[in-house]
C-alpha cells in the first residue's frame, strides 16, 4: 500500500497548508475493523474480476487519504495560540475591531491578520509566504533554531521523546498512551497566551496598532514550525527517520 503513495516533498508543502481542523485521526497505514467490513460489504462483485480489484484499491486509498489529512490539519493546526487554549473558547468569545470591522480574537489570528500580512508583505500570495518561510528555515534567520523545533521532550523532563516514538505508538494499535509531540508542540503555542495574544485593550483596532506588528513575528515563526515538524511528521511516517536539516 505505501507504494501506491506518492510521498510529497514534505518541507516545501507542508509549509504551505493552511490546516483548520482540531481534531486527530485514527491511526494510519492500519487495517481498521471498519475496513475489512467494508471490503466484506463487496462480496456481490465477483472475486478477482479487475473492477473487483480496482474497487478494493480504491476504496482503501480514500480511506488512507482521509487519515492522512486528519494529520494534516491536526500538526498544522496546534501551532496557532488559541487553538492551544480554552479560555473563551479559544478566544472566539472574545469581540475585537480590525481594520474597522467587528470581529472575534480567534478569527483575527486564524485569518485576519494572515490576509493583512500576505497583502502588504506577498502580494496576497500563499506560494511567495511559503517560499519565503522556506528559505529562512534553509539558510535564513529560522536556520539555527530549525532543529529544536522538532524536539517532543519538554527541557525539565529526563526522558526524551522523538516523533519516531509516537509514529510507532499510532502504528501499534494496542498503545494508547498520549502522544508525546502534540502535547509539547500545543503547549509551546500556548506559551503566547499570556505573553502576548491577550494582551490588548479594548478600544484598539488589532489590525491597525502594534498588536499587528508584535504579532507578525509569532504568527511567521509558529507558521515557519509546524511546517517544519509536519515535514518531520510525514517523512517519519513514511521513510522512518525526519531527514531534515
Amino acid at each position: 500500500m505505501r507504494e501506491t503513495i506518492r510521498r510529497p516533498h514534505a518541507l516545501s508543502q507542508s509549509l504551505g497548508i493552511a490546516a483548520t481542523a482540531s481534531a486527530f485521526s485514527l491511526p494510519l497505514l492500519t487495517t481498521p475493523h471498519a475496513w475489512w467490513r467494508r471490503l466484506c460489504q463487496m462480496r456481490s462483485v465477483k472475486k478477482r474480476s479487475s473492477s473487483w480489484i480496482m474497487l478494493v484499491k480504491s476504496t482503501i486509498l480514500k480511506m488512507v487519504y482521509t487519515q492522512l489529512r486528519g494529520h494534516l490539519q491536526f500538526i498544522g493546526d496546534i501551532g496557532q495560540p488559541l487553538h492551544a487554549e480554552a479560555f473563551e473558547k479559544g478566544g472566539n468569545g472574545v469581540n475585537i475591531t480590525c481594520g474597522g470591522n467587528s470581529t472575534n480574537l480567534h478569527s483575527l489570528w486564524d485569518t485576519g491578520m494572515i490576509t493583512k500580512l500576505l497583502a502588504a508583505d506577498y502580494g496576497s500570495s500563499v506560494a511567495n509566504w511559503t517560499n519565503s518561510l522556506v528559505a529562512r528555515i534553509q539558510s535564513g534567520d529560522f536556520k539555527s533554531s530549525a532543529a529544536s523545533w522538532i524536539s517532543c521532550s519538554p527541557t525539565t523532563s529526563p526522558v526524551k521523546r522523538s516523533i519516531e516514538d509516537d509514529i510507532a505508538k499510532i502504528l501499534n494499535r494496542r498503545d494508547m498512551t498520549p502522544l508525546a509531540c502534540p502535547l509539547v508542540w500545543a503547549q509551546d503555542a500556548n506559551t503566547f497566551d499570556c505573553s502576548f495574544v491577550f494582551d490588548f485593550s479594548a478600544s484598539q483596532d488589532l489590525c491597525n496598532s502594534s498588536y499587528f506588528t508584535g504579532a507578525v513575528p509569532i504568527i511567521e515563526t509558529q507558521i515557519a514550525k509546524q511546517g517544519y515538524r509536519l515535514a518531520a511528521w510525514l517523512n517519519v511516517l513514511f521513510d522512518g527517520a525526519t531527514n531534515l536539516p
